[in-house]
């Protein structure tokens, strides 16, 4: 199927069990969507979509051919218990028609096989409620070179376990929330590498508390890998927020991101939930190494300036927070509560005001630093 129009269809296209991986399906272009919900009883009566996928296999766009364009709809596609490769599609006001379902998104994915999205030639989402979301359990997912715009959310994932997680060298630009995950279980590898996170100045003042770049919420007792690195955040209130991870074998690194803050002190002074470049709550055994967070301004007003913390640990323990750069920031380092065994070492905390590290009713051990030249130690 190429080069063809299709318009306010309840779904345009149904791929329903079975391998369609040598079919085409390029420069086709699907716009609008019926609102009222249809009688099949099926698969097919869950909600308007451009291209229901389900029980199959199937590739949709193709590098270096017409991009496929989605307007509208609920989704633009729907799929559950398939395979699929994506490429070189636009997802235009991705969610925009509302039929009366919880979530609306670009791609709509529901126990899931495997997506690989965006992996030879750009995927696009913009203007909408959501790029990509996932419910329920998965195999791998792998979201590559993908530009999210102006979107509520880029990435949702809830209540879903995985094998692997890849979500490397995308865009996402004035979405409210990149990437934002809540998950069950990930068994294997799980990475966050290379991508570009642009918030907007304009609408700070109008986002909910965890507004961020990055979050991820895990119930702890889950061993995965986790990396989280080499990312380029720039203006978002939180820049990296993660909860609730306790790996016993797993390694989970954040690492060598650079998060830049370009509000001015009016925006950061009438924001009421505070703004972290790192934070960490509940977390055991994370690594945070060779960041660098930077408020591009120097503050005058210690009030405005003392919410807006560099790296924000609360009731973390085991963590080493090591050869970080901290410029500017309110807070340079903060942390709370039960910080039993977490290390700081060697970290670069430059013009903070008011306060480079703060400590409150905290549980912290010892600190020293094999630094050069010298070797700290306090006590609290």
């Amino acid at each position: 199927v190429t080069a063809s129009h299709f318009a306010r269809n309840f779904n345009s296209i149904a791929l329903i069990n079975g391998d369609y991986t040598s079919s085409y399906f390029y420069e086709n272009d699907f716009d609008g969507g019926q609102t009222l919900k249809n009688s099949f009883g099926s698969i097919l009566d869950q909600t308007n979509s451009h291209f229901l996928i389900a029980n199959s296999q199937a590739v949709i766009g193709q590098a270096g051919m017409g991009t496929n364009t989605f307007r509208n709809g609920t989704f633009g596609i729907y799929m559950t218990e398939s395979i699929l490769d994506i490429d070189k599609c636009l997802f235009e006001e991705p969610g925009i028609v509302n039929n009366g379902v919880g979530q609306k998104a670009g791609i709509y994915c529901r126990n899931l096989n495997t997506l690989n999205c965006g992996i030879n030639e750009a995927v696009i989402f913009q203007h909408g409620t959501m790029g990509i979301y996932q419910l329920d359990n998965s195999d791998v997912i792998n979201v590559k070179n993908c530009i999210f715009t102006s979107l509520e959310v880029g990435i949702s994932s809830e209540y879903s376990s995985f094998t692997g997680i890849f979500i490397n060298e995308n865009h996402f630009d004035n979405c409210e929330y990149g990437i934002f995950l809540s998950l069950l279980n990930t068994s294997e590898n799980f990475e966050i590498l290379d991508n570009v996170f642009i918030g907007a100045t304009d609408i700070v003042n109008s986002i909910p508390e965890n507004y961020n770049a990055i979050g991820i919420y895990y119930p702890m007792g889950y061993d995965f890998d986790l990396l989280i690195g080499r990312n380029t955040i720039t203006d978002y209130p939180i820049g990296i927020y993660v909860l609730n991870l306790n790996p016993k074998t797993g390694v989970q690194r954040i690492f060598e991101n650079s998060i830049t803050y370009d509000f001015n002190e009016a925006i950061v002074g009438s924001y009421p939930h505070g703004m972290r470049g790192i934070q960490l709550q509940n977390c055991h055994h994370m690594m945070v190494t060779d960041n660098n967070v930077l408020w591009d301004i120097l503050a005058l007003d210690p009030n405005t300036a003392y919410d807006i913390r560099g790296i924000y640990a609360d009731n973390s323990q085991f963590c080493l927070i090591k050869d970080n750069y901290v410029e500017k920031m309110g807070n340079g380092i903060y942390a709370s509560n039960h910080c039993e065994e977490t290390a700081l070492r060697c970290n670069s905390v430059v013009d903070c005001y008011p306060i480079g590290m703060n400590f409150e009713n905290i549980v912290l051990p010892d600190q020293g630093s094999y630094c050069n030249p010298t070797y700290l130690v306090w006590s609290l």
